[in-house]
């Protein structure tokens, strides 16, 4: 969305700070009870034994704001602008036209489409169920009632829009390529694999056929390489 200057210039017109249809999806989820998630505890490190009890996982949830990516306890003020760029300005792929909490972007070609996992990260193996997408122009895609971006394509118990961006689940921890064990298990997020970022989540399956694991269980794999 642009506006013209008085030299017949474009300029940006859409702020991302309070963009009604943020708003809107916003106010939706406070009057629904969305406004904040019980997800479960993710280990400091994805391939730490999670012990004989697993004490992790079924221990008591805690409560996060639905935009608390890197799950810190805080909604900041860029994961509240999720789909904001750095201009402080939202472009048609940055807008939500449907006010779901997932921006035109995501929901066309971008985190919440499948395709763009399997291309993005071609070095580990997909999940071998294939979930639908949520549409651009419908915020309750699958009509249960739940907006989209508070819904849960994977059944993981993390809702989508936690699961749409590594960088921002890091939220800048450092990786070091040549260990896997210093990856940190809150960053391997993906809308879907119900696996990722839970191995022990009620939708994975634990228990692939040797020789045709995915991932996070295929030795092959590679998981270091956040590239969104």
């Amino acid at each position: 969305m642009y506006s013209l200057r008085a030299d017949g210039r474009r300029q940006p017109a859409q702020a991302a700070l309070n963009y009604h249809k943020q708003v809107s999806f916003q106010n939706w989820a406070a009057s629904r009870g969305y406004d904040s998630v019980g997800v479960a505890q993710v280990r400091d490190f994805f391939h730490t034994n999670a012990g004989a009890a697993d004490e992790w996982w079924y221990a008591t949830r805690t409560e996060r704001p639905i935009v608390d990516m890197n799950r810190d306890g805080t909604a900041s003020l860029a994961e509240r602008n999720y789909y904001a760029g750095s201009d402080a300005w939202l472009n048609d792929y940055e807008r939500d036209e449907d006010a779901d909490g997932l921006s035109n972007g995501w929901e066309t070609r971008g985190c919440m489409t499948p395709g763009y996992w399997d291309a993005l990260y071609d070095k580990e193996t997909p999940y071998p169920v294939k979930y639908g997408a949520p549409r651009l122009d419908d915020p309750d895609t699958d009509g249960d009632g739940v907006r989209d971006g508070a819904d849960d394509q994977d059944n993981d118990d993390v809702p989508n829009v936690m699961e749409c961006s590594r960088s921002m689940a890091l939220a800048g921890s450092t990786i070091d390529p040549a260990d896997l064990t210093t990856l940190p298990g809150k960053g391997i997020v993906n809308p879907f694999n119900p696996c990722l970022p839970h191995v022990l989540s009620r939708s994975c399956n634990r228990y692939p056929t040797i020789g045709k694991e995915w991932a996070p269980f295929n030795p092959d794999d590679t998981y270091y390489e956040i590239k969104n």
